[in-house]
């Protein structure tokens, strides 16, 4: 049922056929935390199989490994002889991102910047100069390291105000869709004080935004410091469209090629995962916070804009959430945020085959990590290497949290669409219990390649 009210959400901002355009695309899901584990809970969960995720059947079925700068690489040998390996020098979010990001492995917390501190270029940065537009969309406030990893080079990730400013006014950017409004509490309640403005940039920047702006006073001395870029080279800088309401952002369409779109959903950090009510209870038990996008909405939106450009477009979705349930140990809640996370990939999917460019669109889903090292439950290695028993749908199965932190275990990786094989090229060994399996770092070289290779 869970899973069915999602998919309906989304199925209502899917747009009327279009003609296919011919271009190279790339949506990239990245879920944060997202173990093999969690795909398999929440399988269980919703079907009663542990291999119903949208993407389990698609033609690319691989692992990524993914240890950040200074740390040695994956080592299957040693990852599954010994149950504890894979606790030690792990990444987090923002090394992580970066990498897949760049190619470049770099230190926990730095954003954009290789371990010495020089400016590393990011994939749409790379891609804005060859005329391919990007976009991030995320379920947590989009100055988290996941979607800055795309867009900013800063080195600590906790410098979130710098960090909006850095993606709303420097970045190539021209959709940004995450969490992170002052006005609003964790359930969408609106609070008589803002709490915070650090996740949009600062006060005057949100007041900018909000005013339609295109120049920003950002040092409080009357003059404007800051401006927004103009993209398109008219001599004119670029503006946000900037939806207040859920139906708005349901809407939201491409009406000029220099369009860009920022959605700012009226929630505090997560769309749903930090919402009141009973923890560690079955997945939709408290009832979701009404009148809020879906992830899958967003990232339809997103597409809305994106897709009309003559160059392509590459479109970064990530169930940022899903880490922050997993950190939690909070089996529910982690299920909840893994579902959503799969009806936006099947959404995108339904929207791309509507509108007539599924071939000639890259779909992948991979994570940044693995969250909370979930496993069957036992005393001893083997018996928690064991696959999660199923109770049938509706059901959660017995389970261990063996975390509540991240790990280097292998995470998934999947593709589907052109140059999908090209990916599985890049396997850097073979896991006994994962097969194939590339780095985290193969990921930006192989789609520069692929939009560098002749057409």
């Amino acid at each position: 049922m869970f899973r069915r009210r999602l998919l309906a959400l989304a199925l209502l901002a899917l747009p009327a056929v279009a003609c296919a355009s011919g271009r190279r695309n790339v949506v990239l899901f990245i879920g944060d935390g997202m173990g093999f584990r969690a795909v398999e809970l929440a399988s269980l969960w919703a079907t009663g199989r542990p291999d119903a995720a949208p993407f389990a059947d698609w033609p690319l079925r691989m692992a990524m490994s993914t240890p950040p700068a200074g740390t040695p690489a994956y080592d299957p040998a040693s990852s599954w002889q010994d149950f504890d390996a894979v606790r030690h020098k792990v990444t987090d979010s923002a090394a992580a991102a970066t990498a897949l990001a760049s190619g470049v492995k770099t230190s926990n917390g730095v954003l954009g910047l290789d371990p010495a501190g020089a400016r590393l270029e990011l994939l749409p940065e790379w891609l804005d100069r060859r005329g391919v537009v990007s976009g991030v969309v995320t379920s947590v406030q989009f100055a988290h390291a996941t979607p800055a990893g795309f867009a900013a080079h800063v080195e600590k990730r906790s410098r979130y105000e710098e960090i909006a400013r850095q993606m709303l006014l420097d970045s190539p950017l021209r959709v940004i869709a995450g969490c992170g409004h002052p006005g609003y509490g964790p359930s969408g309640e609106a609070l008589e004080t803002p709490r915070t403005f650090k996740y949009v940039g600062g006060e005057a920047l949100w007041a900018g935004l909000l005013a339609g702006d295109t120049a920003f006073d950002l040092d409080g001395d009357g003059a404007a410091d800051r401006w927004l870029p103009d993209l398109d080279g008219d001599g004119v800088p670029d503006p946000w469209r900037f939806p207040q309401t859920t139906p708005e952002i349901a809407t939201a369409t491409a009406h000029e090629t220099n369009a860009r779109l920022l959605i700012v959903p009226r929630v505090a950090d997560t769309l749903q995962e930090e919402r009141a009510g009973q923890r560690h209870t079955d997945p939709g038990a408290v009832p979701l916070t009404p009148d809020l996008p879906t992830l899958a909405g967003m990232a339809i939106a997103a597409l809305e804009v994106l897709e009309p450009h003559d160059g392509g477009f590459f479109l970064m979705v990530e169930g940022g959430a899903i880490d922050w349930a997993a950190h939690e140990n909070d089996a529910g809640r982690l299920v909840e945020e893994q579902l959503a996370f799969e009806q936006a990939v099947r959404a995108v999917e339904l929207w791309l085959d509507r509108r007539g460019v599924t071939e000639e669109t890259l779909l992948i889903v991979t994570a940044d990590h693995e969250t909370g090292y979930l496993s069957a439950p036992g005393e001893s290695a083997e018996e928690r290497w064991r696959p999660l028993e199923s109770r049938g749908a509706g059901a959660l199965p017995p389970l261990r949290w063996n975390s509540d932190d991240h790990q280097r275990t292998l995470v998934p990786f999947f593709a589907t669409g052109p140059g999908a094989e090209t990916l599985r090229e890049k396997a850097r060994g073979v896991d006994p219990r994962r097969g194939p399996y590339l780095d985290n770092t193969d990921l930006a070289p192989a789609l520069r390649a692929l939009w560098a290779s002749p057409r």
